[in-house]
């Protein structure tokens, strides 16, 4: 039923008829055509006319005011159509409260997160510069080897040159006293033949051994 069928059913307006609906929870759902409609429990669309006693013969204690109509109802569907709103409102209100607060919980999470992360970013930050710096320290002292090595070497090199000269030199200069040595050795056997080929005797004349007068 729709809200002006509600209220036409018991007699109020559709107004009434939809606070009545949002005070006791009644399903509601859209239509294709946007008009909401109210899923009403049985014995709901009308209201029940009350009961009335036996008519009595009016007191004299009444005065002469007659039976008025009990305006207790009347009274409290008046309150309950104005807090049904303000406690439509609230209800809202809550539920608001609450998506926010759940909002504001992850927002906190998130936050604490973002600030856990970006403790950790720092750290690891700090953790490769100081890896780099050692990388950098290592390659500086391995450069530094480099280098002296490199001179150690050219000095090594320098040394085996001067050394390969001096030996060359020395070679040379061996060579040159062999060769003296040699000319002086066979100039000392020259003269030495010389010597003995003038010493040795000269050989007696061969006598025959013939008689005198056989010759």
């Amino acid at each position: 039923m729709t809200y002006a069928e509600l209220g036409s059913a018991r007699g109020i307006s559709a107004k009434s008829a939809e606070r009545l609906v949002q005070r006791r929870r009644w399903p509601r759902q859209i239509g294709n055509d946007g008009i909401a409609r109210v899923l009403v429990p049985l014995g709901e669309d009308h209201v029940t006319p009350r009961r009335q006693g036996p008519t009595s013969v009016p007191d004299v204690a009444d005065r002469g005011v007659s039976s008025s109509p009990d305006i207790g109802d009347l009274v409290r569907e008046a309150i309950r159509d104005v807090v049904s709103p303000v406690c439509a409102q609230l209800e809202r209100s809550e539920q608001e409260v609450a998506t926010l607060r759940a909002e504001l919980v992850e927002l906190r999470i998130a936050e604490q997160a973002s600030a856990n992360l970006a403790e950790y970013g720092t750290a690891q930050a700090v953790d490769l510069r100081k890896r780099l710096e050692a990388a950098e320290k290592c390659a500086d002292e391995e450069r530094d080897r480099a280098d002296r090595a490199s001179a150690q070497i050219g000095e090594l090199q320098t040394a085996l040159t001067a050394d390969k000269l001096e030996l060359n030199r020395r070679l040379d200069r061996a060579e040159d006293e062999r060769r003296e040595l040699l000319s002086a050795l066979s100039t000392a056997q020259a003269q030495v033949r010389q010597l003995t080929d003038r010493r040795q005797p000269q050989p007696a004349p061969r006598r025959s051994w013939l008689p005198w007068w056989r010759r």
